[in-house]
């Protein structure tokens, strides 16, 4: 019973982890969490809408306080898209 419990709960947690979010901060923060070499970085980010919405990407973010994990270096704009169900991040760098 334990097992299936536990099991159900995986399951649970991983859907809403692939799943789009309410929010563009919430896709973000999901985001920095999965992606982050912390995931204490997720909850101390700074997050603004930037001005400019690419035909491709989608809306700009620029964010302050997360750190790629290949480079290290801080990754400043996120790309973020909504759709019928909520917000994705589409493309996430160091530079618009």
């Amino acid at each position: 019973m334990l097992a299936l419990f536990l099991s159900v709960g995986l399951l649970a947690g991983l859907g809403y982890l692939r799943s789009p979010s309410a929010t563009p901060e919430a896709a973000i923060r999901k985001y920095v969490f999965l992606q982050g070499l912390s995931s204490v970085e997720a909850f101390h980010l700074r997050i603004k809408r930037g001005d400019y919405v690419d035909p491709r990407y989608g809306q700009q973010f620029v964010v302050e306080g997360f750190r790629g994990n290949g480079t290290g270096m801080e990754i400043h704009f996120f790309y973020l898209k909504k759709t019928p169900v909520g917000w994705r991040v589409v493309s996430a760098g160091t530079g618009p």
